[in-house]
């Protein structure tokens, strides 16, 4: 196969970058999403090349203030040049492969999932060609049927984390240019432009998972308990997660325990973290902890409700917060076929019980 990536020699109208600013090469510049990022990434000061596969987007990459790169993904060769051409900071990959009538979305499920395995691969041999940039990679935030598409996008974010990149969990787009420009879908959801500025939010987050949804798992009261928990999930979640292991089917919980911790400063407080492994189909019954709690989905998906509060399915890199005072109705495990793991964070009076039956 030739190569045929190049850069058009189109100049753009938005000028230079500013100092401090990154380079960044967008993948799947003219796509819904990346026409919405790139004066978001130019007004922050950042130098964007932008690739499309297709010669006749290059005038509206250059008028959106990109430098156009015209490469196919598939061209594995041309990318390793188009990159090491462009010298990025970042690559961030956009792509996918979608039909612009939602009916026919199935039929491209192949499509798709050949963009997310062999493009994205062909997207980090040219990162690690090119002095291994930082990655950022698509992905979806809810759960989806097993098929082609499915296992496309668990074998991406394999291959990403292992990179040490950032893997962007996208709930639903809605919003002009989608699929949903005229109802909310199903959470979890985001609309389009509000998802390109917390992609651009998303540049400095460290290797891991960052959900990019409107759905709200989080209360704003707990912020120093919230602000504890991800600075342990940071370095635990990669690590429980690659010790999953095959195990008989359980009838029960399984918590196992990782910190017990006086609270300085707060006498006859205590802080514990734990896992706690759900098997399929396993439900809890209703209680509460007379503790402030946050929950943090490692695997699988989880559905949390609180009395008075809306009934929400976890997924991995979801959170969720009770105070002290709420009775946690329902507690389960949202497949009956796939275990979940979630890790626990509370503060509570020490002595107290942890779970106390509730009506």
């Amino acid at each position: 196969m030739s190569s045929t990536s190049k850069f058009t020699g189109e100049k753009s109208s938005r000028g230079t970058a500013n100092s401090g600013g990154s380079r960044i090469f967008l993948a799947g510049a003219s796509g819904v999403i990346g026409q919405r990022l790139i004066p978001i990434l130019i007004q922050a000061g950042h130098v964007v090349g932008g690739m499309t596969r297709s010669p006749s987007k290059t005038k509206l990459l250059s008028d959106l203030g990109a430098e156009p790169i015209v490469c196919d993904v598939f061209d594995r060769d041309a990318l390793i040049q188009a990159v090491r051409d462009f010298n990025p900071d970042v690559i961030l990959n956009e792509l996918t492969d979608l039909p612009d009538d939602v009916a026919k979305i199935d039929e491209h499920a192949d499509l798709n999932a050949r963009i997310r395995t062999e493009g994205n691969q062909n997207l980090i041999e040219a990162a690690r060609q090119s002095g291994s940039p930082k990655l950022l990679v698509q992905s979806v935030a809810w759960e989806l049927p097993d098929g082609p598409d499915a296992r496309a996008v668990a074998e991406l974010e394999r291959s990403v984390l292992a990179e040490r990149g950032v893997v962007l969990r996208y709930g639903m787009f809605y919003g002009p240019g989608t699929y949903n420009e005229q109802q909310l879908p199903e959470e979890p959801r985001v609309q389009i432009d509000r998802a390109a500025e917390r992609t651009v939010e998303a540049l400095g987050e460290p290797t891991g998972i960052v959900v990019i949804s409107e759905q709200r798992t989080i209360s704003s009261r707990p912020m120093l308990v919230l602000a504890l928990l991800i600075a342990s999930t940071v370095i635990l979640s990669s690590t429980l997660m690659a010790q999953k292991t095959a195990t008989p089917p359980k009838t029960q919980e399984t918590i196992k325990d990782l910190i017990t911790k006086d609270l300085a400063g707060c006498p006859g407080k205590e802080v514990l973290m734990y896992t706690v492994d759900f098997p399929p189909g396993f439900s809890s019954p209703v209680h509460r902890h007379d503790a402030q709690v946050c929950v943090y989905v490692l695997e699988g998906s989880v559905v949390m409700q609180v009395r008075g509060g809306k009934e929400l399915t976890l997924l991995p890199g979801q959170s969720f917060y009770e105070d002290p005072n709420d009775i946690h109705v329902v507690s389960r495990n949202a497949s009956s076929t796939t275990p979940a793991k979630f890790l626990v964070f509370l503060i509570h009076k020490k002595g107290h019980p942890l779970v106390i039956p509730a009506k």
